[in-house]
Formats: C-alpha cells, structure tokens, sequence
C-alpha cells in the first residue's frame, strides 16, 4: 500500500457568490462553514486514506503534484456535487477517480447564512511533501 505525507491546511475562500446547477446560488463566503462528519481531523483522516492512494494508482510517478488544491461544492443538505482540482496537472482517469470517490463523501453538515442551510464552496490546499 503506498504511503502519503500531507500537510493539509483548510480554508474557505472570501468571494462572494457564484451560480452553478443544481444549487441556485452558490456561496464561498458564509457565517458558518460546512462541517465534515467528526470534524477537521477526520477530514484529514479521508484525505490520506483516499486522494494519495488514488493519484498514487491513476498518476505516473513522474507527474504526481506536489499541490493540489480541491474546490468541493456542497449542497444545502451536505451532499458533494462537485468537485474541482487545481495547482494540478491531472491526468483525465485520475481526475474522474478522484471525482468518483469525492462524490461519494459522507455528507457534510452543510454552511449556514443567515441562519439558514445554504449550497457552499469548501477548499482543500494539500501539500504532499512524500509518494511513497
């Protein structure tokens, strides 16, 4: 089994707003952001378990990233609808493997504005300092 170093810092962007299907409006800015299921260490626990295996089975050795920054969306029920990479070069089947499996998420709990349940963007930064 391939093992994965990351340092992994999370954030949500500061940009106001966005429309995509099926969410009518998407927010990157909200009072409360979404939650992963267990919280942040959890999070990092799904990271590690799940993305560096993949990108280390769908990506040559040669071209696997040393960033990658994952954008999810988020509905307003916690579900992913969309995941998008970037700081990347991704080869297509290790982009649709990482979508597959990042689709598939537990549900969130979904981001509050104004007290209400609202469809949010939720960035992951990863620095993988190691593909083993």
């Amino acid at each position: 089994m391939s093992t994965v170093l990351f340092l992994l810092s999370i954030f949500s962007t500061s940009i106001n707003t966005t429309t995509v299907q099926p969410c009518d409006t998407v927010y990157r800015t909200v009072e409360h952001m979404a939650v992963y299921p267990s919280g942040a260490t959890a999070l990092l626990k799904y990271i590690n378990n799940t993305i560096g295996v993949i990108i280390t089975k769908y990506q040559p050795e040669e071209e696997r990233p040393t960033k990658l920054r994952i954008t999810l969306t988020i509905d307003d029920s916690g579900k992913v609808i969309d995941a998008v990479f970037s700081n990347a070069t991704l080869t297509q089947d290790c982009i649709d493997a990482l979508k597959r499996e990042l689709l598939c998420m537990p549900h969130w709990q979904p981001a509050l504005l104004e007290g209400k349940k609202v469809c949010s963007t939720y960035t992951i930064p990863i620095s993988c300092l190691k593909w083993q």
